[in-house]
């Protein structure tokens, strides 16, 4: 029974928040958002599937263009591990 209490107490937790992206850095390819759960500011790379490019009908296009990246601006993301290595694992719009 001991051990069981020491696996739990040394168990990291994996953490979620939703925060409200407020800017976009295309230098770094990063957002500044805002993290509404813990009520402060992280920066994150934008998430994986918008980068890199796809083949449409023999030609090579971005997967999300510039202004597609920037119009996230005021959108929410999900965030994980906001404290220690903020990842965004999704990008939604909110009304």
């Amino acid at each position: 029974m001991r051990g069981m209490r020491l696996l739990v107490k040394n168990d990291s937790q994996i953490t979620i928040d939703i925060g409200l992206i407020e800017g976009y850095d295309s230098t770094d390819k990063t957002f500044s958002i805002h993290l509404l759960k813990t009520s402060r500011k992280a920066v994150c790379s934008i998430p994986a599937y918008m980068n890199g490019t796809i083949t449409i009908g023999g030609s090579t296009v971005d997967r999300f263009t510039q202004s597609e990246i920037e119009g996230f601006i005021g959108e929410y993301a999900v965030v994980l591990n906001p404290a220690t290595s903020p990842i965004i694992l999704s990008v939604f719009e909110g009304d």
